[in-house]
């Protein structure tokens, strides 16, 4: 699956006999990937967000992220749904269920990476071990394991140990 398009892998998945139900269920799918993609860009901001403002997270901010972080998920599960019936309706319900299974398993695997390659609130416990002279680097502590950043290289935006 990994290095094909998600087009290419939906239409794998999802085939028909029916010309009429084929087109219908593409101008379908391209309508619900527009709005899916506009949804991944809030999923970005979120993200973004999250990321800058990590290190100073209060309750004020840390509550702001998670409750428009519970909005785009019910937004995004009801978008799938939502398609679901329009598919279910314009082509069968065979079909409309490989959509669901497959938008459902795309969002999941999504979804884990975000979390596996993001903090936990609170989890980055940093405790700065710095060095000195030709050997400047920092000891960063997460979650028990250690990520050594050489100062001597610029860094640019935020970065998160995975």
């Amino acid at each position: 699956m990994y290095g094909k398009e998600k087009k290419t892998i939906v239409a794998e998945f999802i085939t028909f006999s029916d010309d009429a139900k084929k087109t219908t269920f593409w101008k379908l799918y391209d309508d619900y990937e527009a709005q899916r993609k506009a949804y991944g860009q809030k999923r970005i901001a979120i993200l973004e967000k999250y990321a800058n403002s990590y290190e100073t997270m209060d309750d004020k901010s840390g509550d702001e992220i998670i409750k428009e972080t519970i909005r785009l998920q019910k937004d995004v599960d009801g978008l799938i749904a939502g398609y679901y019936e329009k598919i279910r309706k314009g082509v069968g319900g065979k079909q409309a269920g490989q959509f669901y299974q497959i938008e459902s398993y795309f969002l999941s695997a999504t979804r884990l990476l975000i979390l596996e390659n993001i903090p936990f609130i609170g989890e980055l416990d940093i405790k700065p071990v710095s060095g000195s002279g030709k050997n400047r680097s920092t000891i960063y502590i997460f979650h028990g394991y250690f990520a050594n950043i050489d100062l001597n290289k610029e860094l640019t935006g935020k970065t998160f140990v995975s």
